[in-house]
């Protein structure tokens, strides 16, 4: 999976650049999103149908194709689909969103954002969970809203599914149709998985931290027999100098200040 960075500047030219990617054999699947897995996700308030409480989702913004491009899996419902016509007023929960509003059955069921109260989000769909954190945290409630719910949310990222195959090849063909789109903008890239496994650069440095202990020098058990009879010689040594002081000195003059 390559992700094409910088997806905004490409602006109503991005169905065009996807429809062109689609062309190429050794390219499956292309989808446009405001983030991908391993990115923090916008955190926003909500509230919903038959729910007393109000609680808070990650959402990502994606296109209706981001269910293929990146291998999610369906359990209930549909995804966003250019078939209905406007899905952009439509929201699909994963698993554990689910299992916090406590639906048995939420197809239909409406959900708003707390700053859009008048514009509600029918849950159409439900998506099996997947991590798009640290594998080291358990999935936090996740929805998907259509990045055109809002007019400022520009997708930034395009995914595309790729062959193995000859790859530097596929990276020269997708470079070479961003700067027909983008010529001012250098084309920049990456791997998904390497963008994933950017989330846990703080982890490997504290586990690095960690194994410095390797470098220790080992101390012997006669270091320490070494360190208490060093110990107990200086104490023996300072009793013994102020026992001798105090033996040696007037009697009158201690009694004087006694």
């Amino acid at each position: 999976m390559i992700l094409v960075n910088h997806a905004h500047y490409l602006e109503n030219n991005l169905g065009a650049f996807r429809q062109e990617l689609l062309q190429l054999p050794q390219i499956s699947h292309v989808s446009a999103s405001c983030d991908v897995p391993g990115n923090n996700l916008i955190n926003w308030g909500f509230g919903a149908q038959d729910v007393d409480e109000s609680f808070s989702l990650n959402v990502n913004l994606t296109d209706e194709h981001y269910l293929e491009t990146m291998g999610m899996e369906l359990v209930a419902g549909r995804y966003f689909s250019e078939e209905f016509g406007h899905d952009t007023g439509k929201i699909i929960l994963n698993e554990t969103a689910l299992e916090l509003l406590g639906y048995e059955d939420p197809i239909g069921k409406n959900i708003f954002l707390w700053a859009e109260g008048d514009r509600p989000l029918e849950v159409i769909g439900v998506v099996r969970d997947y991590f798009y954190e640290s594998k080291h945290r358990l999935i936090r409630p996740h929805a998907l809203m259509h990045h055109g719910y809002m007019e400022w949310t520009v997708p930034a990222y395009i995914s595309v599914r790729v062959k193995r195959t000859d790859l530097e090849k596929t990276i020269h063909t997708l470079e070479e149709g961003w700067n027909r789109y983008v010529a001012s903008i250098p084309f920049d890239y990456e791997f998904l998985d390497e963008h994933y496994e950017g989330i846990y650069h703080n982890e490997k440095q504290t586990r690095t931290l960690l194994y410095i202990f390797a470098y220790r020098v080992d101390i012997r058990w006669w270091i320490f027999l070494v360190a208490g009879v060093m110990a107990f010689i200086i104490a023996m040594a300072t009793v013994s100098f102020h026992a001798l002081k105090a033996s040696r000195q007037n009697p009158g003059v201690s009694l004087r200040y006694e």
